[in-house]
């Protein structure tokens, strides 16, 4: 059976990964790219629902 690893172990390991596969550079930048939004995506525009 495996370990269970701690999420930091995960993130250690994940970014390990990314920097192999993408280099440092493009690791970041990969990283740097997801957002995490704003407001209520679940909310529709008062036109769409027209």
């Amino acid at each position: 059976m495996s370990q269970v690893l701690t999420i930091s172990q995960i993130r250690k390991k994940g970014y390990d990964a990314l920097v192999n596969a993408l280099g440092p550079v493009d690791a970041a930048r990969y990283i740097r790219s997801f957002e995490e939004g704003h407001g209520d995506y679940t909310e529709r525009p008062e036109k769409m629902v027209k």
